[in-house]
């Protein structure tokens, strides 16, 4: 549209230059041209100065870099746009910044650093958002941690050392809260309202109870057993044999008579 427009300008006024010399002709004819060219290209530059005066970031990556990096330099410029940074050169600062003190807390904590650390320095170290004052931070943080580490080993080794007995005097000291002094005298108009109590006699101890011990299940039929001809049962001192003047001969522990035992006579 913009082309038909200047061609049909540029014709008008050739036709209209036709009795004039073929200088002014020419002139008659590119004049449209000329207008057409500044209205077209005098509005495109001012709205490109206008941008770039306008906007926050500065010159881009150069070209060489994105010739010998190019996943690097796109991550650069991403960083510098989304960190709303001025200049390229303030994104790779920054991103190197950022790495460093990730590294030194993964060493510090291992891989799951983000969770044993305060939450403002985790998420502006993981999501990029004023990384200076989270730099800043990341040695005081390491300092902390280290001194927490530091005082639990000692309570550690204090503890393995009292439960073996071999604790020295003055290693450890253990400071206490100073407890405050309660004053317990009686007030004077005021008598104490308790009843002392009445001792309570301590009762005597009680023997223990004995126990009879069970009968043998085969007594019964040990004494039932038999017994060799002439063996008599035992008698306890003061029998009726002995006050007759009787010995006894006997092999056995039995208790009574054999059918055929005999008797004799002193």
């Amino acid at each position: 549209m913009v082309g038909l427009i200047v061609a049909g300008s540029a014709w008008f006024q050739w036709a209209h230059a036709a009795n004039r010399d073929l200088p002014a002709q020419v002139a008659w004819t590119v004049l449209p041209l000329i207008a057409g060219y500044l209205w077209e290209t005098t509005p495109k530059y001012r709205r490109r100065a206008w941008k770039k005066a306008n906007t926050d970031t500065g010159r881009q990556v150069p070209k060489a870099r994105w010739i010998w990096d190019p996943v690097g330099s796109f991550g650069i410029t991403r960083r510098t746009h989304m960190w709303n940074l001025p200049k390229w050169e303030t994104g790779l600062e920054t991103h190197m910044t950022r790495a460093e003190c990730v590294r030194q807390l993964r060493r510090e904590f291992g891989p799951f650093w983000s969770w044993k650390v305060p939450a403002d320095v985790a998420i502006r170290l993981k999501r990029g958002f004023r990384v200076e004052e989270a730099a800043a931070r990341v040695p005081e943080v390491i300092a902390n941690h280290r001194r927490e580490v530091e005082n639990r080993r000692i309570v550690k080794e204090a503890e393995a050392a009292a439960r073996a007995g071999v604790v020295e005097p003055g290693t450890y000291t253990v400071a206490l809260p100073d407890t405050p002094a309660v004053d317990l005298s009686p007030v004077v108009g005021v008598q104490d309202a308790v009843e002392p109590l009445e001792e309570v006699p301590a009762l005597a101890a009680t023997p223990p109870r004995r126990t009879r011990e069970p009968r043998s299940p085969r007594r019964h039929h040990d004494r039932n057993r038999h017994r060799p001809l002439g063996a008599l049962p035992a008698r306890a001192t003061g029998t009726p044999q002995t006050r007759q003047g009787l010995t006894p001969t006997r092999t056995g522990p039995d208790t009574h008579r054999a059918p055929h035992a005999k008797i004799k006579t002193r």
